[in-house]
């Protein structure tokens, strides 16, 4: 009896690894690429999907400009480099009606408006800080791009030292 469990159990064990040989077999062929992708081409490859070239350090307006959600207003799709938006303007000014941080950055924060400037400011880990500030000029939004050097976590202050350092008092020491 003993010998026909474990003849049983080989025979099961092999059936699992066949049929988990065959399922990685047949994902495998599916197309998909083996070798990892720098930072550059999935950047390229995410504007091939989204329409959108890969970031750039200059700010980019589409056109023509056209109607906003209400009517009255103009919208356009602004590019920077750290992010893409639609603006629009109407009679309140300046408003932000979507938004999406590049890949690398996150939004902290977004005054949308209407307002006379509404802002859009994009942090990252790995890339300088970006403000966005959009105000309509002649009715149409307008992109000002403002990039904030960055220590990436650093936390120094423009004296050298970390912001929870005493600068050399004795607090602490006892």
């Amino acid at each position: 009896m003993n010998r026909s469990r474990l003849i049983l159990w080989v025979v099961a064990a092999v059936a699992a690894i066949g049929v988990t040989t065959a399922a990685v077999t047949v994902a495998n062929a599916g197309g998909g690429r083996d070798d990892v992708l720098s930072q550059d081409e999935v950047s390229r490859q995410l504007g091939e999907q989204t329409g959108a070239p890969p970031a750039t350090g200059a700010p980019e307006t589409s056109a023509p400009a056209t109607p906003g959600p209400s009517g009255e207003g103009v919208s356009r799709t602004l590019r920077s480099q750290a992010a893409q938006l639609v603006a629009s303007c109407a009679g309140a000014g300046a408003y932000l009606e979507t938004w999406s941080p590049n890949p690398g950055y996150r939004v902290d924060e977004v005054v949308r408006g209407p307002a006379p400037q509404a802002l859009l400011w994009v942090e990252s880990d790995s890339f300088e800080d970006v403000q966005i500030l959009v105000q309509c000029e002649g009715g149409e939004p307008v992109m000002t791009e403002l990039v904030e050097p960055d220590d990436h976590g650093g936390d120094r202050d423009d004296d050298g030292y970390d912001d929870g350092d005493d600068r050399g008092g004795d607090r602490g020491r006892g």
